[in-house]
């Protein structure tokens, strides 16, 4: 609408001639901001489907590191549970062999440097979808940002669009 309006007020700054070249300029000014403003809600749109993007992988990386817990750390929790336990009646019974013992306790040691693996790796990937989440609130920052600045733009166009009007309404034909 502002385009058309633009070149109608074009046509008629050409055929009001010499007297129309002031208006002629406002005509094209507003046919630069409508540009401007398309480009504008172009960069916006781009930024949208950046930040829907960035929600996809976090979702999918939540998902995968739930999938990790569920499939990995719980079933291992269980087998140590299960390993320990079996562990505890072999100290009782065979309490005299101590060389057994000594290897028992070592194989702990084992699974517990293969937990603090695994919890170390959980904290990691924590630590990054945090940094994930910290870039998406950034990017939403930065959208507002953007649709604050088309907003104030708009109320200036709206200005403008009152003034054009008010200048067109004193032209007769």
């Amino acid at each position: 609408q502002i385009n058309l309006l633009s070149l109608n007020a074009s046509i008629e700054a050409a055929r009001a001639g010499e007297h129309g070249k002031g208006f002629a300029v406002v005509a094209t000014e507003i046919n630069n901001l409508a540009n401007e403003t398309a480009e504008a809600v172009g960069r916006i749109q781009q930024t949208v489907e950046g930040v829907q993007g960035s929600f996809d992988e976090l979702l999918n990386a939540s998902n995968g590191l739930m999938e990790f817990i569920k499939d990995t750390v719980a079933p291992d929790y269980e087998h140590f549970v299960g390993v320990a336990k079996q562990y505890g009646s072999d100290a009782q019974e065979f309490g005299e062999q101590s060389e057994q013992i000594n290897e028992m306790v070592e194989n702990i040691r084992s699974a517990m440097r293969e937990v603090s693996s695994a919890i170390q790796a959980i904290a990691e990937s924590t630590q990054e979808t945090a940094d994930r989440s910290s870039q998406v609130n950034d990017t939403v920052s930065d959208v507002s940002d953007v649709v604050d600045n088309v907003s104030n733009m708009a109320g200036a166009q709206n200005t403008i669009a009152k003034s054009l009007s008010d200048v067109v309404g004193q032209f007769k034909l």
